[in-house]
């Protein structure tokens, strides 16, 4: 999504777009001189998250920002503006034969800063980690200008407090990221993703716990419900041997829970299939994985009393998202009521929730953010010492708690 002033969410007084780093450091100077609200911007897929003023004087756009700083090919490391795009990225590293070890759906349309800003979940994370394990350095544009850098290009660099993370889902409140260092991987021999159609769910559920527990070495896992419908999806990477070693032994863990035969897919087949539009109510969080039965039953008997046909994803260590889909607009009153028990509900029973995007008739009354947790004093506190004034993202996240 591409900003404008006929955007039905935001209207800016003025687009701007830094080509440099001197650029950006002058713009934000000049801002805060004049206290002007800024909206950082990188493709714009994700700008529904939180509650940014809907008139803002200046729509900081990244995308000239978007080039490849330094490429350690030796080291498995490069450093990027924030700017370029994770396609882009991936495709001038396949060259040398290394890859950023991240994917997420519909990611392919984020810039680097944009993942950054909004802490993505990784779906290669069972062997690569999360996107803050990959990243290794980073450096930021704090509001009045002033340009700060945290960790650099190796693994092992920081003998304090890891700061650089703090700008790791802070949704562009505490600066504005420039570029990152970012760790590489060699791309594998052979990956490969397969797929089970899932005909009791309680078994997909305990089949996911269980694949969580185990010893496999896979790049993840997740189970997919959808319209009464639900599949299990495991992927892995390394050599022909190895991907059939793991897949064996993924089978093996279906000897008590009886599912259906792996079909191998292709990477395009199940992004397509994960991939969840931006249409309705949608969320996302993390919740105790031996739990998740639960949380299905509790988000299911949501969309039968609402009416409203319900799309899930359940990733095998935690994380989830959800999506809520029917008209809304004559529901408000009450979807607040349900919404605000259904975040209370998962706050008591250990996990969050988390809301990407709502109709636009919901968006300016609904709890984003779910249920207030303690840690979002300390979000608060930190948005007092980075931006003062208010000036990056003013209501995305803390002004509001």
């Amino acid at each position: 999504m591409e900003p404008s002033t006929s955007d039905s969410l935001f209207v800016f007084k003025k687009q701007v777009v830094p080509q440099s780093l001197n650029d950006l450091v002058l713009i934000l100077k000049d801002a805060e001189k004049e206290g002007l609200s800024i909206i950082p911007w990188g493709s714009g897929t994700h700008q529904r998250m939180g509650h940014p003023p809907r008139v803002s004087d200046i729509n900081l756009v990244s995308k000239k920002l978007n080039r490849i700083l330094e490429h350690a090919k030796e080291d498995l490391v490069v450093s990027v503006e924030a700017g370029l795009t994770l396609e882009t990225l991936q495709g001038q590293l396949e060259t040398s034969g290394q890859f950023f070890p991240f994917w997420a759906p519909h990611a392919s349309k984020r810039t680097i800063g944009g993942l950054l800003a909004t802490g993505a979940f990784n779906f290669f994370s069972g062997r690569f980690g999360e996107l803050k394990d990959l990243v290794l350095g980073i450096q930021v544009c704090l509001s009045n200008g002033t340009l700060v850098q945290w960790g650099g290009k190796v693994v092992k660099n920081v003998s304090g407090y890891e700061m650089g993370k703090l700008y790791i889902g802070s949704m562009g409140t505490l600066g504005f990221l420039f570029s990152c260092t970012l760790r590489l991987s060699a791309i594998p021999e052979k990956r490969a993703f397969f797929e089970t159609k899932v005909l009791d769910l309680s078994k997909g559920f305990s089949w996911l716990l269980n694949l969580f527990q185990s010893n496999v070495f896979f790049e993840g896992a997740c189970l997919h419900v959808f319209q009464g419908k639900a599949f299990c999806f495991v992927w892995f990477s390394g050599n022909e041997r190895i991907v059939s070693s793991q897949l064996n032994k993924v089978t093996d863990l279906l000897k008590d829970i009886p599912l259906g035969t792996w079909e191998e897919i292709s990477f395009e087949g199940v992004e397509k299939k994960l991939a969840m539009s931006n249409e309705g109510i949608c969320a996302f969080g993390f919740f105790p994985p031996a739990n998740f039965p639960k949380l299905y039953s509790v988000m299911d008997d949501l969309a039968k009393e609402t009416n409203s046909t319900i799309d899930l994803l359940f990733l095998y260590h935690g994380a989830f998202f959800a999506k809520w889909k029917k008209d809304f607009s004559l529901q408000k009153t009450s979807l607040l009521h349900l919404f605000h028990s259904l975040n209370n509900w998962v706050s008591k029973n250990g996990g969050w929730i988390a809301y990407e995007s709502v109709p636009f008739s919901l968006w300016q009354d609904w709890p984003m953010w779910g249920a207030q947790r303690p840690e979002w004093n300390l979000s608060k506190k930190l948005k007092e010492i980075f931006d003062p004034k208010k000036i990056l993202n003013p209501g995305r996240f803390v002004d509001k708690i």
